[in-house]
């Protein structure tokens, strides 16, 4: 976890840093995020697996306790920003990347690469420098739960075909 300055396209008039929210409501914000499997076959219809839990619970104890601290230390052109690994057999690991960030009275979630399959040591740097951008295609989806919504950037402007992150 670490904080970042943000793009300026993001941050339009600012974001409402810093904020704080105690570990126990981040540890319940974590739990409610929910995300589906994507499998693409060749000349098929995507196929949506069941939602899950996107943050493990050793994910939410690490994450509610650093978030609950880096918010409340990030100014007005930073986004939290992090970068989770978790390894899926020698070799490769899984990455999960985004960043947080608070406009008006709500709080967002940009998550680009979940449990992104990685090999190669320079592509863990890339994730760790720039863990908003999306590097493949998408695996996983975002699925909102009650008092959560998307907001599907690319596809709210009319193009389906690009890769701008989805925030919820």
């Amino acid at each position: 976890v670490k904080l970042q300055n943000a793009p300026h396209a993001e941050i339009g008039q600012g974001f409402v840093h810093p904020f704080r929210l105690p570990p126990q409501e981040w540890a319940m914000l974590l739990q409610s995020i929910r995300v589906q499997r994507l499998e693409r076959p060749l000349l098929m219809p995507v196929i949506k697996g069941n939602a899950e839990a996107a943050f493990t619970d050793e994910d939410v104890r690490y994450l509610s306790e650093t978030l609950s601290r880096a918010c409340a230390d990030a100014t007005s052109q930073e986004w939290v920003a992090f970068a989770l690994m978790r390894a899926r057999e020698p070799g490769l690991d899984e990455i999960t990347s985004g960043a947080w960030y608070a406009q008006g009275d709500e709080v967002h979630l940009r998550l680009p690469n979940y449990r992104f399959a990685v090999t190669l040591p320079a592509i863990r740097k890339m994730v760790w420098d720039h863990p908003t951008q999306q590097l493949g295609s998408a695996v996983y989806e975002v699925v909102p739960s009650e008092h959560q919504r998307l907001d599907l950037q690319g596809e709210a402007r009319g193009n389906p075909f690009t890769n701008d992150p989805v925030d919820l």
